[in-house]
């Protein structure tokens, strides 16, 4: 999967996430960039066994599986090309 649509993936999903999806994506990004330490994105994101609802998981599992069917994924490999540059 290229970048381009990784980009497009992930604003659809800010757009259409819940808040427990922003603080994750928003802390990461953070400690990414260098913004904040780790111990400080812990702090953004939800609290530890916070629930989400059955149809939230059902939508997750199923968006999940249309990404496999639509072929977007890496394979181990391809991961491990793409973290080198990181």
């Amino acid at each position: 999967m290229g970048v381009d649509v990784m980009k497009q993936q992930l604003i659809e999903r800010i757009q259409n996430g819940d808040e427990q999806l922003i603080r994750v994506m928003f802390a990461v990004s953070e400690a990414l960039e260098g913004e904040i330490s780790e111990e400080e994105a812990l702090t953004i994101l939800p609290p530890p066994g916070s629930r989400i609802t059955m149809d939230e998981l059902i939508a997750e599992i199923e968006e999940a599986d249309a990404e496999i069917d639509r072929g977007e994924f890496l394979t181990s490999e391809e991961l491990e090309e793409e973290m080198e540059q990181w």
